[in-house]
């Protein structure tokens, strides 16, 4: 692969260039994932801080066609469904055990 941007793309291995990117499309990408972690800042803030990082990992990589806002998206919602499977299966074994314990702790009948 080319480790030269894409038509259009901009050349995100420039720092400057980078930071620029972050600060034109960071309140959309943030925004999009506060709203789908039901306003829970700092979830959204955690999710916002992958999306960003896996940019960074690509545009490392060479893969600057990866700098648009819809890739970006794409991302954030991926990061957000593995947190939710994440959470469900956490919900799921947290249950298990709750359940599994109240079978062992319920008091023996004895005979005298």
């Amino acid at each position: 692969m080319s480790s030269e941007p894409a038509v259009g793309a901009p050349d995100l291995s420039a720092p400057e260039e980078f930071a620029r990117f972050y600060r034109t499309h960071l309140p959309r990408v943030y925004g999009y994932l506060y709203r789908l972690c039901g306003n829970d800042q700092a979830l959204a803030e955690d999710l916002a801080q992958d999306t960003w990082m896996a940019l960074a990992r690509e545009v490392q990589r060479g893969r600057h066609e990866c700098a648009d806002i819809r890739w970006l998206v794409t991302v954030a919602r991926s990061r957000f469904l593995d947190h939710a499977r994440h959470e469900q299966r956490r919900v799921r074994k947290l249950a298990l055990i709750a359940r599994n314990d109240s079978v062992s702790i319920r008091p023996r009948h004895t005979t005298y």
